[in-house]
């Protein structure tokens, strides 16, 4: 019976001995609502080009191209404002006034389509998410975001058709995804006149 007792005795010291010792609740903060972060507004146009009908922003002047492009019915001038940021960014908008003939080809969405399509295949691009087709506008519009893997390349691009013009907007960046501040400045200081 003695023995019994002891063997109770140590069971209850050992269990006692293994378990965690016991801990107060852990101490809640009462939450405060959290302070609205204030949304950053892009930055304002600072070039303007009046034969092109269009506003943005660069960081510094851009400089002007005029290249020659053949499409399927012919030759249209294609007029493009650049700016490099180093070896890692370019800003770009280009526009191409397109021969009345040329819609007879196609929809207004199918040429838009056209140039997306070209664009990727040209710089071995792939999509990253989705193509969005902006039907706020009164213009075709149509906007992605797309990588070059090969090349480490990062790209956003607006494709606008507003009459025959069709403009190209896109910023372009290597080794580094695009800064989220580019690209509100860029495209949200882009805006196209009557």
């Amino acid at each position: 019976m003695y023995y019994c007792i002891l063997l109770l005795c140590w069971f209850f010291w050992s269990c006692e001995q293994a378990a965690p010792p016991p801990t107060d609740p852990p101490i809640v903060e009462p939450s405060t609502p959290a302070v609205p972060q204030a949304t950053p507004a892009p930055a304002s146009p600072n070039f303007q080009n009046s034969k092109g009908r269009f506003e943005v922003y660069f960081p510094a002047p851009p400089q002007r191209l005029v290249q020659q492009q053949q499409v399927d019915i012919g030759t249209v001038e294609l007029v493009q404002y650049l700016y490099e940021g180093g070896p890692y960014q370019t800003w770009s908008v280009s526009y191409a006034d397109y021969p009345a003939d040329f819609f007879r080809l196609g929809s207004r969405e199918q040429l838009v389509k056209g140039v997306y399509q070209r664009l990727l295949s040209e710089l071995g691009a792939r999509l990253q998410g989705t193509m969005e087709w902006d039907t706020t506008t009164q213009w075709t519009d149509l906007r992605f975001t797309a990588t070059v893997p090969k090349k480490d390349w990062h790209l956003q691009y607006y494709i606008m058709l507003q009459g025959r013009r069709l403009y190209q907007v896109g910023l372009q960046s290597a080794g580094r995804p695009i800064a989220p501040q580019d690209s509100l400045d860029f495209f949200g200081s882009f805006g196209l006149w009557k």
